[in-house]
C-alpha cells in the first residue's frame, strides 16, 4: 500500500514506492468515470498499446490529470518495459480481474465484466514487476455511486 489515508501521491511516487520496495507486483485502483451515466462494471489493464479507442482515450486522459501525455520516448520506454514483463502482467490482470468478477458477482448480479484490456497507462510505465490497473465501479453512476463506501483495504495487507 502506497498510503492508508484519503491522500494524493503523484504517478511517479507509486511507481517510486513500489520500485524501492522492490515490489514482486503492482495493482494501481482506480475508480472509473464515464460521459453516461450509465455504465457501470470493472475493468483490468495491462501496459501495451491500447486495445480498443475506449481503453486509449481513457488512459489519456489518466495520464493528462497528472500533466503527463505519452511522448514518443515514453512510448519507447513503455515498449522496452512491456517486453520485459508484458505475459507475467498479462496473466497476472487476468487472475486478478477473474477473482474480482467473480467474487463481487456473487454480491452484486448485476456486475458488468468488461474485461482485461492494454492501455499505455502512465502509471504502469517504469514499474519494474508485473503491473496492472484496475478500475473499478463507475462514480459517474448515480446508482454506484449512491451505493459506494469507501472501505480500506488495509486489514488484508501489510503496512507498507
Amino acid at each position: 500500500m502506497t498510503r492508508s489515508g484519503d491522500s494524493t501521491l503523484s504517478l511517479d511516487d507509486r511507481v517510486q514506492f513500489a520500485n524501492n520496495k522492490k515490489a514482486d507486483f503492482f495493482i494501481s485502483i482506480h475508480v472509473n468515470a464515464s460521459t453516461s451515466s450509465k455504465d457501470h462494471g470493472i475493468e483490468t489493464f495491462y501496459l501495451n498499446n491500447a486495445s480498443d479507442r475506449a481503453s486509449k482515450v481513457l488512459a489519456i486522459a489518466e495520464n493528462r490529470s497528472e500533466g503527463r501525455n505519452t511522448t514518443d520516448l515514453e512510448k519507447i520506454i513503455a515498449t522496452m518495459m512491456q517486453n520485459a514483463s508484458a505475459d507475467e502482467s498479462r496473466d497476472f490482470a487476468k487472475v486478478v480481474h477473474s477473482s474480482l468478477v467473480n467474487t463481487l458477482s456473487g454480491k452484486y448480479p448485476d456486475v458488468n465484466d468488461q474485461k482485461v484490456k492494454t492501455a499505455l497507462f502512465y502509471v504502469l510505465v517504469g514499474v519494474k514487476c508485473p503491473s496492472i490497473l484496475v478500475e473499478t465501479a463507475y462514480i459517474s453512476n448515480p446508482k454506484r455511486e449512491k451505493g459506494s463506501k469507501i472501505r480500506t483495504i488495509n486489514r488484508w495487507l501489510p503496512p507498507p
